[in-house]
């Protein structure tokens, strides 16, 4: 049986077990997780900036995205009214990696659904909604990705476009204009009817013109040079008068939205190209592009049915238009600005005389009736020799002598009155109740102490006028009223009674005089002789 050890306090020995560092492993991954998700959700957080709507815009927080290039890059986070109640601003998330994208020259815009005859954009919109759309500035899209990534954010605040920017690349042109006529934005630009670009803006630049915004395809720019020509092909152009009409009929979307049309001129020697910002006239017609002008000035009392296009002819042949037209600072007269084509720059001369040609219809005549469909337009009366001016006085009426018909066409003469009574331009002249010529101008005499009347008589009966020929007015009804011989009430006809006329007589042959030559004046009598109706004069007519 074996004894109990008696074992004392000094034989027992207490060995301690050492700790694992495994223990401390899991605590210091979760606090470096923790350390990491930390750092993450800061520096990856989602980067807020403002965007201005001067105008209201159909925005839906945490839904309208704003997307470049078809990727999802934010979405709006909330909107608020701005302090004056004239816009929104909305506030955006955009996603860390694509902040770089914030710089001075970043551009925004709304995107929404547009349908027209030139073109349909953001029909994805429909489904979508509307959205907001990044445009990198001129600089920044230069950038290479690496490059772009590498950039900080620089601006916190944006403006939005009202539309679209201007696209980039091509070739980026001017156009002035004095009106827009028929050409809208998104009008196509036509090099020999083939669209090579379109309208991208139409905006005034004063209140007096029109400029247009021109984008031409990079594959198409080398096809306008420094002196190109740009014409109007909008619509319709109608032209000509009763007995000649001509239509130009263009493409079906330059009938709608209108249409621009360029070339240079055939035998150019200019081989430069245009440049990004050339500005270019805009003509009405291809003709007018390629005529040379020569700027002239007229001034006119009255400006009724004038305007900017407005025709120049010259014997029925158009010899320039009209470019501008502006009131006097007098405010007496209209300033009419007209471009003379090179053929006709001898309309310019000194001492000639130009003139609105308008409708004129009545009992005492009815003359110039095409302008009731082509509209007024302004004639010209040119001189031989001359220097050169650009300023002239325009004609109330037909000048006095110098009428459209040439002097070996009739017989000129003229009458000498107290007053001109019921006489007037265009009322005719009898003879026997025939009418035989035309009134084709009045005037003071030099002395202001006489009215001259200036007559045509028709070739044909040029030789019924000699020295001793007498001339009375015959407009109104003359009454001859006696107790016994009762009442008589003579007139030449309808005409002469309500638009007046003049009528005259010639002696019997040997008291009739020789024959008178253009230029001769006689006098106007205020009333007739019985005697003048009893002559009877053998005069054979004709040349």
């Amino acid at each position: 049986m074996k004894q109990p050890v008696n074992l004392s306090q000094a034989d027992i020995k207490i060995k301690e077990k050492k700790s694992s560092w495994i223990i401390w492993l899991l605590p210091i991954i979760a606090l470096s997780v923790g350390a990491w998700l930390i750092y993450k959700s800061v520096v990856e957080a989602d980067v807020e900036f403002v965007i201005y709507f001067e105008k209201g815009v159909n925005i839906v927080p945490h839904e309208t995205s704003i997307i470049y290039e078809g990727v999802k890059l934010g979405v709006v986070k909330k909107l608020s009214l701005t302090q004056d109640l004239k816009g929104v601003e909305a506030t955006i998330e955009i996603k860390k990696g694509a902040a770089s994208m914030l710089q001075e020259d970043t551009l925004f815009w709304i995107v929404e659904p547009e349908v027209t005859i030139t073109r349909v954009t953001g029909l994805e919109t429909l489904l979508s909604g509307k959205y907001i759309a990044i445009d990198l500035g001129e600089k920044t899209s230069e950038l290479t990705l690496d490059e772009l990534v590498k950039l900080k954010p620089r601006k916190w605040r944006y403006k939005a476009l009202d539309e679209p920017p201007l696209k980039r690349g091509g070739l980026h042109l001017k156009l002035t204009a004095h009106d827009a006529g028929s050409v809208a934005e998104g009008a196509p630009i036509l090099f020999n009817k083939i669209k090579v670009g379109r309208v991208e803006k139409v905006h005034l630049i004063n209140d007096r013109a029109v400029e247009f915004d021109l984008f031409i395809e990079d594959d198409y720019k080398k096809l306008v040079r420094k002196d190109a020509r740009f014409w109007d092909v909008s619509g319709f152009k109608f032209q000509g008068n009763l007995s000649n009409i001509e239509v130009e009929i263009g493409s079906l979307s330059t009938l709608f939205v209108g249409g621009i049309a360029f070339s240079s001129p055939m035998r150019s020697k200019v081989e430069a190209l245009a440049e990004d910002g050339d500005s270019f006239e805009l003509f009405n017609e291809k003709t007018t592009a390629f005529s040379e002008s020569f700027k002239i000035n007229i001034n006119f009392k009255n400006g009724e049915g004038l305007n900017v296009g407005t025709l120049l002819k010259y014997n029925g042949i158009k010899i320039g238009e009209v470019t501008k037209i502006s009131i006097a600072k007098n405010f007496q007269e209209v300033n009419v600005t007209a471009s003379l084509i090179e053929s006709a720059i001898g309309a310019a001369r000194k001492g000639t005389k130009y003139w609105v040609v308008k409708p004129k219809l009545g009992l005492a005549g009815t003359k110039n009736i095409e302008t009731l469909v082509t509209g007024r337009y302004i004639t010209v009366k040119p001189v031989a020799k001359g220097q050169l001016i650009h300023n002239f006085v325009g004609l109330n009426e037909p000048p006095v002598i110098e009428d459209l018909v040439a002097a070996e066409d009739g017989l000129r003469v003229t009458l000498s009155a107290l007053s001109l009574g019921s006489v007037k331009h265009g009322v005719k002249v009898y003879y026997r109740k025939v009418p035989v010529g035309t009134v084709i101008g009045t005037s003071l005499a030099s002395n202001a102490k006489k009215v001259l009347i200036y007559l045509l008589i028709e070739p044909e009966f040029a030789p019924l006028v000699k020295q001793n020929t007498r001339f009375w007015n015959a407009g109104g009804v003359e009454v001859d009223l006696g107790l016994l011989s009762g009442a008589k009430i003579r007139t030449e006809s309808i005409e002469s009674l309500l638009g007046g006329g003049i009528a005259f007589a010639t002696p019997d042959n040997e008291d009739m005089g020789a024959k008178v030559k253009s230029g001769h004046i006689f006098t106007l009598h205020h009333q007739l002789e019985e005697e003048w109706l009893k002559w009877s004069p053998d005069i054979k007519l004709g040349n």
